[in-house]
């Protein structure tokens, strides 16, 4: 378990990479001195890095549509209750 006292890492597994990509990263990796798997995880880590910041979704949904301007949706009136049928 992970807490303050232990640091936990996480493990992942990526499926079906080709082997000439297979290949570059393993060049890429001796070319470093370093094993395959600290360039990938090099390479994984500078690039979450790198990514934006996650942004709201609503605003992010606002900010693209934004251009085309809004839209108006007509709101149906509510309707009476449903009855509710009396089983006993």
């Amino acid at each position: 378990a992970c807490n303050e006292y232990i640091a936990c890492m996480t493990q992942l597994t990526i499926r079906n990479i080709d082997d000439a990509t297979r290949l570059k990263l393993r060049s890429r990796a001796a070319a470093k001195g370093r094993s395959l798997e600290a360039e990938l995880r090099d390479i994984i880590t500078r690039a979450a890095a790198e990514g934006p910041a996650p942004t709201h979704v609503g605003r992010s949904v606002r900010q693209r549509f934004q251009r085309v301007g809004g839209v108006e949706l007509e709101i149906p009136p509510r309707s009476k209750t449903r009855y509710v049928p009396d089983f006993e």
